[in-house]
C-alpha cells in the first residue's frame, strides 16, 4: 500500500491502517455468525419529520415537483442561490410550507 500516494508518516496511511483492522473485523464476525445476532429496526424513528439538512428543525417544506422536503429555512436559504433540489437535482418550481395558518 506505500507504493502509490500514500507515504510513512501520512494521516492516510494511517486511516488506511485503520480501515484494514475494522475490515478484518467485521469479516471475522460475519464468519463467526455474530452479524446473525443483529437486530435492525423496521420502524420509522421519531425524528422522521427532522430536517436532514440542518436536524434543528421539523421538516416543513415540501419542494415541488419533486417532494422531497426540508426546513422552510434550510431551503429559502438554499433557493436565494441556486434553484434545484438539495437531493435529486431537480428544478424547484414551488414550496410548499406545512405549517401555514390560514
Amino acid at each position: 500500500m506505500q507504493g502509490g500516494f500514500l507515504r510513512s508518516g501520512d494521516v492516510s496511511l494511517e486511516r488506511v491502517g485503520q480501515l484494514e483492522k475494522f475490515s478484518s473485523l467485521l469479516r471475522s464476525r460475519t464468519d463467526s455468525g455474530e452479524s446473525d445476532n443483529l437486530r435492525f429496526s423496521t420502524e420509522p424513528e421519531e425524528d422522521d419529520n427532522q430536517c436532514c439538512i440542518c436536524y434543528a428543525c421539523d421538516a416543513d417544506a415540501q419542494f415541488e415537483p419533486c417532494s422531497h422536503r426540508s426546513c422552510f429555512n434550510c431551503i429559502n436559504r438554499h433557493l436565494l442561490n441556486c434553484q434545484r433540489c438539495f437531493f435529486c437535482n431537480a428544478t424547484v418550481m414551488r414550496v410548499l410550507r406545512s405549517d401555514w395558518k390560514t
